[in-house]
């Protein structure tokens, strides 16, 4: 019967001890559980960067690569075949308006230009037989009209005299009618005269007509040729530089044959070509910028060529104030932006981002002795920042360096100086 009071006693003088021993039970377990099966690694901070999130203005904008052209380029086609004949200028030369460059010969064209030439002296002399001859049967009719009229005039002075007589019986009928007839004959002869006259003049007119039209058309024709045989001495277009001529002499060379170019001088412009993925999103007037010799220069597109070829388009871009070191063939390295700058939130771009594809990144704490996996929402990037939509805060310290030995991680210890490695913004 004295068992159980045995047993309760043994309780209760060790229930101090059970308790701790429970205690320390549950504190182990706690401890397995919590830093037993946290998958961590310690780390020196100089292997890492560290970047801070800041408040600022996020440019989105895709660097390219463009050469620096000249904005203006003519070039140099043969209006009219033929064989090189003289060339003036050579490659390099700086040339001016309307200067020859170079001299063809075609035989042919100068044939024909002759022959224009000939035909119109001919028909030129043609022209002036015709008005000779219409000036001579001008006058002709001219003095046949006044012998007329001088005849109408005599015969109806005699009428005027002889018919006062006739009646005082002084002349005879016989004479009056004679004077009557031969007036009537005059008069049918000046109407014949004037008829004639007119007809001449007509035909006469028509001829010359006729004449001055062909005459005009040579003319035409003749000019033509003279501008084809002109064309034959190519000159400049333009003032500026003679950046290549593919004219030797005796080389036969045909009609719309390209043989060089000139390019302004003193105006620039950058041509780009940029991913076909870019093409809806790029319009003329977007800004650009570039770094030459330690300062930044703004562009503009001015054209957008929306022919794709081998996934590419091309853009040109103009400078707002071109450099004074600028250069034809010159390469830059382009910063073309593809939408409006926004402000909010980014971070250091690096190698962590094309590994974050699930949104994490790793928060450095405040003493910089630890690093922890965070949920993060990121946006847009660019080579140099990315845009940071949600899970940081301004002031969050991030490691920007690759992930790619820590993803199957929980925590970084980071050992040495906190920050040590840390990016410069």
């Amino acid at each position: 019967m004295d068992r159980p009071s045995r047993r309760r006693s043994f309780v209760r003088r060790n229930a101090r001890g059970l308790g701790v021993a429970v205690l320390g039970l549950l504190s182990g377990v706690y401890g397995y559980v919590h830093y037993g099966l946290e998958r961590r690694i310690a780390i020196d901070a100089r292997q890492l960067v560290i970047s801070a999130v800041a408040r600022g203005q996020f440019h989105d904008y895709v660097p390219v690569t463009g050469s620096v052209q000249p904005e203006i380029s003519v070039y140099l086609d043969v209006a009219q075949g033929g064989q090189i004949a003289d060339r003036l200028v050579e490659e390099g030369a700086m040339v001016e308006a309307g200067q020859p460059l170079v001299r063809l010969r075609n035989a042919s064209l100068e044939m024909q230009v002759t022959s224009d030439e000939a035909q119109l002296a001919e028909r030129l002399f043609q022209l002036s037989s015709v008005n000779l001859q219409m000036e001579d049967a001008r006058l002709q009719h001219q003095r046949d009209l006044a012998a007329v009229d001088a005849g109408i005039a005599a015969t109806t002075l005699q009428l005027g005299r002889l018919r006062p007589l006739l009646a005082q019986g002084f002349a005879r009928r016989a004479d009056v009618e004679d004077a009557e007839v031969r007036l009537e004959r005059y008069r049918q002869e000046r109407k014949a005269v004037a008829e004639a006259r007119e007809l001449d003049i007509r035909t006469r007119s028509d001829q010359i007509r006729q004449l001055t039209d062909a005459m005009d058309q040579l003319r035409r024709n003749h000019e033509m040729a003279q501008r084809n045989l002109d064309d034959l001495t190519v000159r400049a277009p333009i003032s500026g530089q003679l950046t290549s001529l593919d004219a030797e002499s005796g080389a036969f060379k045909t009609p719309g044959q390209r043989i060089g170019q000139i390019d302004r001088q003193g105006a620039f412009k950058v041509v780009a070509p940029v991913d076909e993925f870019y093409l809806s999103q790029i319009a003329p007037g977007q800004k650009a910028s570039v770094d030459i010799d330690g300062q930044t220069y703004s562009l503009r597109v001015s054209k957008v060529h929306p022919e794709v070829r081998n996934r590419q388009f091309s853009v040109d871009l103009l400078f707002d104030s071109a450099p004074p070191t600028l250069r034809r063939g010159q390469t830059l390295q382009l910063r073309l932006e593809v939408g409006a700058p926004t402000d909010g939130l980014t971070l250091a771009n690096g190698a962590f981002f094309p590994g974050a594809g699930e949104q994490w990144a790793w928060v450095v704490s405040a003493p910089g002795d630890r690093a922890d996996r965070r949920r993060v929402i990121f946006g847009r990037h660019n080579p140099l920042s990315v845009e940071v939509l949600g899970g940081l805060a301004a002031g969050d310290r991030v490691i920007t360096s690759s992930y790619a030995d820590f993803k199957a991680l929980d925590i970084l210890d980071i050992r040495g100086t906190a920050g040590a490695g840390e990016a410069k913004r």
